[in-house]
């Protein structure tokens, strides 16, 4: 109720405080429209114009009217369908965030829907221009600018995407493009599960193969911001085993291998660091067992070759001293 009566007053707000309006607005079926979304011919005229609207790619026009037909003949069969045109229109002019309710409104008044999955074709698309940074509507209201960051309403889309047609490759697209949100955000457990949900619904695919691919770089991700945390590197270890076990022959095995080399170099890095730190404190007793754990764990990094020179250097150095 509150929702609503701060709605209604929006409405009010911006009748009274835009003083070029192009018509007036008027209240119908339970909103404020403009009086241009009247029908001033038959329901069948409007049709035909906005479907020839539509094949001259004429968006503004087939907007105008298919908002006509869903407003002003509610009860016919054309005003269900007429959402979803109303919904390419809007796509086509860039107005992501109200044409995608216009798709769901069609899904919701269709029983049966025609355009089922050509729908969630243009709502992937829709995600994916407001993932790469397409603005919203200024509370999802049509009258006012598009200054509003959509992240959030993408990763829904994708969810909405990947759960509505949940074998197909759309949805593959999906899970793909959200789980990369997901690593972008920094959030790695829900972009690993993504990734992880990719690979399970599509195995044995080019899907399953950027599913590991993309575990083995938000392991990565996740142990260059979190150094001292041991529990990615096993874990992708196990993810490289899965991959290998699936693909044995894929190429793209190489990359995930060096992603996996990465990260030793970071752990291996991280123990060196500490050597390095009780070196300094004059503790070379301390610092001996950090570098030849590195040496044990990690013998194959670079930084394995810098441990076994630091230890020479301090057998050296206590010889002397003794």
């Amino acid at each position: 109720m509150r929702i609503r009566t701060t709605a209604i007053l929006l409405s009010f707000y911006l009748l009274a405080s835009t003083s070029s309006l192009p018509a007036p607005y008027v209240w119908k079926n339970g909103w404020f429209h403009d009086q241009k979304y009247v029908a001033t011919e038959s329901l069948e005229d409007h049709w035909k114009k906005g479907l020839q609207s539509l094949a001259n790619k004429d968006w503004d026009e087939a907007f105008l009217q298919f908002r006509t037909v869903s407003l002003s003949f509610p009860d016919s069969s054309q005003a269900k369908e007429a959402h979803y045109y109303t919904g390419i229109a809007l796509f086509n002019l860039d107005d992501f965030d109200i044409a995608n309710k216009e798709f769901s409104q069609y899904l919701e008044l269709e029983n049966n829907p025609q355009f089922y999955e050509e729908v969630f074709q243009y709502k992937l698309l829709i995600a994916q221009k407001l993932k790469d940074g397409a603005f919203r509507r200024a509370f999802g209201y049509e009258s006012m600018p598009k200054i509003m960051p959509a992240k959030d309403l993408a990763l829904e889309i994708f969810e909405e995407v990947a759960t509505s047609l949940p074998n197909h490759d759309l949805a593959a697209t999906a899970l793909q493009e959200k789980a990369s949100m997901l690593l972008e955000r920094e959030e790695f457990d829900q972009a690993i599960d993504t990734y992880q949900t990719l690979i399970r619904r599509f195995p044995k695919s080019q899907f399953a193969i950027a599913g590991y691919l993309g575990v083995a770089q938000a392991y990565l991700k996740q142990i260059e911001l979190e150094g001292n945390n041991p529990d990615p590197l096993p874990l992708a270890e196990l993810n490289l085993q899965k991959f290998q076990a699936d693909f044995p022959q894929e190429a793209a095995l190489e990359a995930a291998s060096g992603t996996l080399n990465q990260m030793q170099e970071i752990a291996a890095n991280g123990l060196f660091d500490i050597g390095q730190f009780y070196e300094r404190t004059k503790r070379p007793s301390a610092s001996i067992i950090y570098y030849k754990m590195a040496i044990t764990r990690f013998p194959t990094t670079e930084v394995a070759k810098l441990c076994q020179e630091r230890l020479k250097e301090l057998e050296v150095d206590e010889t002397n001293s003794s």
